[in-house]
């Protein structure tokens, strides 16, 4: 090889390492476009020009500027269709197929008007007796906030406390059974206080609802509680402890007929 040969090979080995500076499109948009070289998009119309820094050339984009519209446009329409598919699934895992179609709009405007002026992070404790609306306005408001695509949960109070004793045989800890009753933005706790129908509830049902309770609000997260018992019988139920805590939520009965018997 002489001088010239070698030179000219130095400077070809040189220009191989040599990295690209970044532009708007990635290389393997460029070769891509490359590749079709056509200057007129799919639909026939011309196709937009970019000027690629780093290539120090102008380009065509895949589409016309019509094209690219209607592509962001459908984008756009197909994210709205997901997050409300997304909404659906939530509603019909947490809510009881019963109350899917359940609104505030079920409700007297002075419940509405009281729930609306409450501070976003106080809890709620409706009791009544059994029928008057309480697992529907529950409901209600568990569907509100999904529908905000916030994470609500509904529970049975009876239900958390027997998942908590099924995971001491399949090797869970209480903290994993509880963990998504403590983190999601609002939780509603039904029937609390059935267990021993009014009489005082176990150190173990106390124990755990105070886990939770105390956990959400020390996190500021609001918290739904119904309840056939009046607040004396649930304080005598829970003890004194659950009763500074409950002492913070919005308390309100539910009256009038049975909906339950309404609906025959």
């Amino acid at each position: 090889m002489n001088e010239k040969q070698f030179k000219q090979a130095n400077a070809n080995l040189n220009r191989s390492q040599q990295k690209p500076a970044k532009s708007g499109l990635s290389s393997g948009m460029i070769d891509v476009i490359d590749k079709n070289p056509s200057p007129l998009c799919k639909c026939g119309k011309p196709r937009q020009k970019v000027f690629v820094k780093w290539a120090g050339k102008y380009i065509h984009s895949k589409w016309c500027p019509e094209c690219e519209y209607n592509y962001e446009n459908e984008m756009a329409k197909q994210e709205i269709i997901h997050r409300h598919e997304s909404i659906k699934k939530a509603i019909k895992r947490e809510i009881e197929p019963i109350y899917y179609n359940s609104s505030l709009d079920d409700f007297s405007e002075q419940i509405k008007q009281v729930l609306i002026d409450k501070p976003a992070d106080q809890g709620v404790l409706i009791w009544g007796k059994t029928g008057t609306g309480k697992s529907h306005l529950a409901s209600a408001l568990i569907k509100e906030a999904l529908k905000a695509e916030q994470r609500a949960k509904m529970v049975r109070f009876k239900d958390m406390v027997l998942s908590i004793r099924a995971s001491y045989d399949n090797n869970k800890t209480e903290e994993s059974i509880l963990r998504p009753f403590i983190s999601c933005h609002l939780l509603s706790i039904e029937d609390i206080g059935t267990i021993r129908s009014g009489k005082v509830e176990s150190d173990f049902c106390q124990d755990t609802l105070l886990t939770v309770i105390d956990a959400r609000l020390q996190r500021n997260k609001p918290t739904i509680i119904t309840t056939n018992l009046s607040p004396e019988d649930l304080w005598n139920a829970f003890g004194t402890r659950l009763a500074s805590r409950f002492s913070t939520f919005l308390i309100f009965k539910l009256d009038g007929r049975d909906r339950r018997l309404d609906k025959n």
